[in-house]
């Protein structure tokens, strides 16, 4: 079942916004692996935002300028 859905997603995603699948996943990978070196650097200086809160906003962000199109 999630298999289905994942599938409808990204095809729905490539008919709308010419992504391919793996383009997006680059761009989710990148997005985590950026927000993870900000958040490793201010989880070392004891800030109130560190990892996880990074990690989080940048998803969420991309998962948003990737699908955002698709859906309105």
């Amino acid at each position: 079942m999630s298999e289905w859905i994942i599938q409808e997603a990204f095809q729905t995603l490539t008919i709308e916004n010419n992504i391919s699948l793996s383009s997006a996943l680059l761009r989710i990978l990148l997005a985590v692996l950026l927000a993870s070196i900000i958040g490793c650097e201010r989880a070392n200086k004891r800030h109130s935002a560190g990892l996880r809160t990074f990690i989080l906003a940048s998803l969420s962000s991309c998962l948003a300028m990737i699908f955002g199109p698709a859906v309105s």
